[in-house]
């Protein structure tokens, strides 16, 4: 049996309908934005990953193809609730590589020869860099936190496949 018509929904639901759109395209902007960055620094992107994972080649490569696969899954709906588990176990990686690069500026000030005024302006700078990443890092168990909200309750009324003028049910 094939219905065309679509529910109306009650002015609470449609409040959620509308917040949990709002977090899934947010989510999906947040892993779509870098992408072209991680890319072009790939270098870059894979000694991060090396931090932590071994086989970072092979690693960074699935997290890069995940993140719009992911993205687009939670954005528009189709098998979000894979999308956002996969997007949250990525999250969570993502906290271990933040808290690994955090330690990084400390390191790297141990090698350094620099005079007293230079030491106390890297220190600083250090600090702030360090500070970023941890805050990276809670940001992303946040997000991943978002993703699995989306993995556990779906993608709601608004999905493509919901929003397709014929609905297929069963007889």
């Amino acid at each position: 049996m094939i219905s065309t018509t679509l529910a109306p929904i009650a002015a609470p639901e449609l409040l959620a309908t509308i917040g949990l759109l709002i977090l899934r395209l947010s989510i999906a902007w947040l892993f779509l934005w870098p992408l072209p960055g991680l890319v072009r620094d790939w270098d870059a992107t894979v000694s991060a990953t090396a931090l932590v994972f071994p086989m970072p080649k092979l690693v960074t490569t699935v997290g890069v193809c995940l993140m719009p696969l992911g993205a687009i899954s939670v954005g528009i709906g189709i098998y979000g609730r894979i999308g956002g588990a996969a997007l949250a176990l990525y999250c969570i990686g993502g906290v271990f590589v933040h808290m690994a690069l955090s330690r990084q500026p400390a390191a790297l000030m141990e090698a350094l020869t620099l005079s007293d005024r230079d030491r106390a302006t890297a220190n600083t700078a250090a600090t702030i860099g360090a500070v970023g990443h941890v805050t990276s890092a809670w940001k992303n168990w946040t997000v991943a936190g978002g993703c699995a909200c989306i993995a556990l309750v779906g993608t709601g009324p608004l999905s493509i496949l919901q929003l397709l003028p014929i609905q297929f049910t069963h007889p």
